[in-house]
């Protein structure tokens, strides 16, 4: 659902901007914007406190595709697609990362 969040607001805002509604194109900039905030903010806080994590360091070295597309995703579509990482999507290896301390 996250990936639709994301399309929905940059749908939005083209429409919007478009039939010339700017007062919810000002709002769904503003919404854009934190959201954006929010992805760059989350990432930093995610570089900094769980990539010191021994196990998920070990696991970053297995995977490093994964992680480095999650990373990615996570800090220009939405953040929630960290969660992919720990969520043993599929039931795959490669998306169930490995934490000292969860």
């Amino acid at each position: 659902m996250s990936l639709v969040e994301t399309i929905g607001i940059l749908i939005q805002l083209i429409l919007a901007y478009e039939m010339g509604v700017y007062s919810t194109f000002a709002l769904t900039l503003i919404a854009a914007l934190f959201l954006y905030g929010s992805n760059l903010f989350f990432a930093a806080v995610f570089l900094k406190n769980v990539t010191t994590d021994s196990a998920f360091k070990y696991w970053t070295l297995s995977y490093k595709v994964t992680y480095s597309i999650t990373v990615f995703l996570g800090s220009v579509v939405n953040f929630k697609v960290y969660r992919v990482i720990y969520g043993r999507f599929f039931n795959l290896d490669h998306f169930n990362a490995a934490f000292d301390e969860p």
